[in-house]
């Protein structure tokens, strides 16, 4: 009997060990990955700035990048503190316009546009690069035959999107930031702006009317999208140069309060 129960946990292991090597993500820097077999895999690390079997050695230029650039948290300090310094930058209107153009552009940049994933394939392909009708995806999916929806880890069975949405998305009152600060509000818009793509149902709901995978000419498929985007971008800048002060940037969620009644 115990002969055979080692023989269950051995086969048990076995087949745990002989799944898709891609389970577990060992692409870092959003490398993606393509299993070779049940042991071996490889990293595709282009346009990464970084290589290696694993995408994790950085590039020349890319370690340049990393080692000047400050932390985050000391980002936030510098932002947060030295309210006389950011009082005299935001006297002088073209200081305050570049910057204030610079955390924009530098936020909604963080989004792909348009990405090159679909949800059809667990692997790059031809199509979802060429096919400019075809909605894409920022995150590759995850292979079908991982011993967990997220990969390797986390548990076996997701939880009902009906109760995330109605628990962390549903809002019956405006809820101001903590740090009464709105750098998040430009990287929602671009978010914002692409529920108004529509879907060409005579082909299919994976396909869309507007070409670059639903991002590039969104304005000749849907005008009015286009249009509404437009205004909603200009009200976005309007309201973010009108800071007296980088340090207090109330007026902002005023006027977000006054114009969408959040």
């Amino acid at each position: 009997m115990s002969r055979l129960l080692v023989a269950v946990l051995l086969s048990a292991l076995f087949l745990l060990c002989e799944g898709n090597p891609c389970c577990s993500v060992p692409c870092q820097n959003r490398g993606v990955c393509t299993a070779f077999g049940p042991q071996n895999y490889e990293c595709d690390c282009t346009r990464t700035g970084y290589h290696g079997h694993n995408c994790s050695t950085p590039e020349f230029l890319t370690w340049v990048k990393i080692s000047l650039k400050p932390t985050p948290n000391t980002v936030h300090y510098l932002l947060t503190h030295f309210k006389g310094f950011w009082s005299i930058i935001s006297s002088i209107s073209f200081l305050r316009d570049g910057i204030m153009r610079y955390v924009l552009t530098s936020r909604s940049h963080l989004i792909d546009s348009p990405p090159t994933f679909n949800a059809d394939y667990d692997y790059k392909s031809w199509e979802a690069y060429s096919n400019l009708s075809y909605y894409t995806r920022t995150l590759p999916p995850v292979p079908q035959d991982c011993p967990t929806p997220m990969g390797a880890v986390g548990p076996k069975e997701l939880p009902d999107a009906q109760l995330l949405a109605e628990k962390l998305l549903l809002r019956r009152e405006f809820i101001p930031d903590p740090q009464g600060t709105s750098l998040m509000f430009a990287f929602f818009a671009q978010h914002f702006t692409h529920q108004f793509f529509k879907s060409d149902m005579k082909r299919g709901p994976a396909f869309t009317l507007a070409q670059g995978h639903g991002v590039g000419a969104a304005a000749q498929a849907r005008p009015i999208a286009f249009m509404f985007h437009v205004l909603f971008f200009v009200f976005l800048v309007r309201c973010t140069l009108s800071f007296k002060s980088l340090g207090s940037p109330d007026s902002l969620v005023f006027h977000m309060k006054t114009h969408f009644y959040l």
